[in-house]
């Protein structure tokens, strides 16, 4: 009784190393086993530029800015950048002559 039992813990561990190897097979190499890949559809061979096209034409927009608006951001964002260096550089010579 005790060696039947022995024998199929054995039957079981060897049986489970078997299974967990072949699992491990699969994801080790580019690959995979055959028979049990995925089935490839069946799809069509349709020629190049001979899909159907379903989008909507580009519709043509004005610009969200005018050049003048464009060009006075772009001077208070520079302006606004230059007072910020000004604050840090005052700030960094006000702690340079704090210190000794």
């Amino acid at each position: 009784m005790r060696t039947r039992r022995l024998l199929s813990v054995r039957v079981g561990a060897a049986v489970s190393g078997l299974l967990l190897a072949l699992a491990l097979a699969g994801c080790a190499g580019e690959s995979s086993i055959p028979f049990l890949e995925p089935k490839v559809p069946d799809v069509p061979k349709v020629e190049a530029g001979n899909f159907p096209n379903f989008s909507i034409p580009p519709t043509p927009r004005p610009p969200t800015m005018s050049p003048a608006e464009l060009a006075k951001v772009q001077s208070e964002l520079e302006n606004s950048a230059n007072d910020a260096q000004r604050r840090l550089q005052q700030a960094d010579a006000d702690a340079q002559k704090g210190q000794p």
